[in-house]
């Protein structure tokens, strides 16, 4: 009987910042339908100002940005994903995604989850 020892290491994983700004002021867009005070409110038309950061140790092959409604019909995603592509170690890629607050959620309040993912890898982020 003969055995062999194997051992793998893997790649170098990416892992992910995410800072976000919520523009609701006319004067910075023309689809953006708000009244400037920074707070998404019905009848709002809004852009979230997306900046991911790649600070891992390993570049991300596939990244991208999704949203996740937890408010029901309450709001409405005009793009609810970010396509990001290849992110380098120390990298950071920008956009934007829109939303539209269309009433208020039965909680009152319009829960969004924002995601950074690499689908390659499989690292991710949620907020």
């Amino acid at each position: 009987l003969t055995s062999i020892d194997i051992a793998g290491q893997g790649l170098p994983r990416p892992s992910f910042d995410l800072g976000w700004t919520l523009v609701d002021d006319p004067k910075r867009g023309r689809d953006i339908v708000g009244n400037g005070d920074g707070i998404a409110q019905v009848g709002e038309r809004v852009r979230l100002q997306m900046t991911v950061r790649n600070s891992g140790a390993g570049a991300a092959l596939d990244a991208f940005v999704s949203l996740r409604n937890f408010a029901g019909d309450a709001v409405f995603f005009d793009d609810g994903r970010l396509k990001l592509g290849k992110l380098g170690v120390g990298e950071v890629a920008s956009g934007e995604l829109t939303l539209e607050i269309r009433k208020l959620p039965k909680d009152g309040k319009a829960a969004v989850q924002i995601n950074v993912v690499d689908s390659s890898i499989g690292e991710s982020l949620s907020e």
